[in-house]
């Protein structure tokens, strides 16, 4: 986060969406970063991140996740419902591979710049590269999700931990869900992925209930982690370890 309790990427973040707005440019490019990048409201990285994937899974399934009445006039349109789950999950002590989704985000965030030539800044990472947003989404979904061990690890209903409710198996579910639709990758709550983890194109990407991915990953767009078990047991998917990197097929 930098000394003194500067937060370095939200500046990083704020000096790239003005010079987009000192270019000139489009006026709804203009509303768009000044709402969710450049709006008072937004004192960290992560107000950004929450700020832009419950704007575009809101936007994406309107059906799903409805505004309130009498959203205020001039906003962009963003469910309050969906913009509480991220919020709760980015301010969770809880562990996913060894990381809380606070320390992940921001990871995974720079992981595209430096690994992705398509990408030149981290404003367009988080706003553009719906792998990232995503992940978001699975982040947060999986603080939901009940059916965990005590160490997080995703388990059977008869070994999950007392923490959650079938509430939270809904909400984690409807998070996961509606993600798919909106981004076209599909991760099931309950799966650990690690920081600075890229789901590059990301279109047709499966990562099943028990699938893990190390810290440091790319996996391109088709892959699918599913599966491998016929006899029924629980742990079922496959393993990636860490820093994998090019993974086009899983076979």
């Amino acid at each position: 986060n930098g000394f003194d309790g500067e937060d370095v990427l939200l500046s990083r973040l704020r000096d790239e969406a003005k010079e987009i707005l000192d270019s000139g440019g489009d006026p709804a490019t203009h509303r768009l970063l000044e709402h969710i990048i450049l709006s008072p409201s937004v004192n960290s990285f992560e107000d950004a991140v929450a700020n832009v994937a419950a704007h575009r899974l809101t936007v994406f399934c309107p059906s799903a996740f409805p505004l309130q009445a009498g959203n205020e006039e001039g906003t962009l349109p963003c469910s309050p419902y969906v913009l509480r789950l991220i919020q709760s999950a980015l301010q969770s002590s809880e562990l996913e591979a060894g990381h809380t989704m606070k320390d992940a985000i921001r990871e995974d965030a720079q992981a595209i710049v430096r690994r992705d030539p398509a990408c030149g800044t981290i404003l367009e990472a988080i706003m553009f590269m719906k792998g990232f947003c995503a992940l978001v989404c699975h982040r947060a979904a999986r603080r939901l999700w009940p059916n965990k061990d005590a160490d997080g690890n995703a388990a059977p209903p008869s070994a999950q931990s007392s923490k959650g409710s079938a509430g939270n198996r809904f909400a984690a579910l409807l998070l996961q869900s509606q993600a798919a639709a909106a981004f076209g990758i599909d991760i099931h709550p309950a799966a650990a992925i690690g920081s600075g983890v890229v789901f590059d194109h990301a279109t047709g990407v499966v990562v099943g209930e028990t699938a893990t991915i190390g810290d440091g990953c790319t996996i391109l767009h088709g892959v699918t982690l599913g599966g491998t078990a016929k006899d029924g047991s629980f742990d079922r998917h496959p393993k990636v370890g860490k820093d994998v990197l090019d993974l086009r097929f899983w076979e």
